[in-house]
């Protein structure tokens, strides 16, 4: 193969990995793919209206420190559990940080998919 043609090749594959981003990025599905897969992160990608009110979320926080308690001390000093009610008036989640995959998995294995009703965001810091 001549060295034009490889050339061409190259850009040709390039502009398809670069279509497939643009095609793609904006899809639920992927951004759910990058965020678990290459990120380790976890997110709900909920809108604000689909969040709870900001008093129940702490109320469930409150009623579940035992929980709470429990994640923490899977790396004490190193996992943070916390209701986040920054991102949209009124409302709130639940935001937990980790530090390993390992951690991760322990706390969905503790949680399963929302902290008693609660959606909940994960980040690998």
């Amino acid at each position: 193969m001549s060295g034009n043609k490889v050339v061409k090749n190259l850009v040709i594959a390039l502009g398809l990995i670069v279509c497939f981003f643009v095609v793609f990025w904006g899809t639920r599905n992927f951004k759910h793919w990058y965020t678990d897969v290459v990120l380790d992160n976890k997110e709900h990608f909920l809108s604000c209206t689909e969040l709870p009110e900001k008093e129940f979320t702490e109320r469930v926080f409150r009623e579940h420190a035992k929980t709470v308690a429990e994640i923490e001390q899977i790396n004490p000093g190193f996992i943070f559990v916390e209701v986040d009610a920054t991102q949209c008036a009124g409302k709130a989640d639940i935001v937990i940080y980790f530090a390993s995959h390992k951690e991760r998995e322990q706390i969905e294995t503790i949680l399963g998919d929302s902290f008693w009703g609660v959606p909940y965001r994960m980040y690998n810091r």
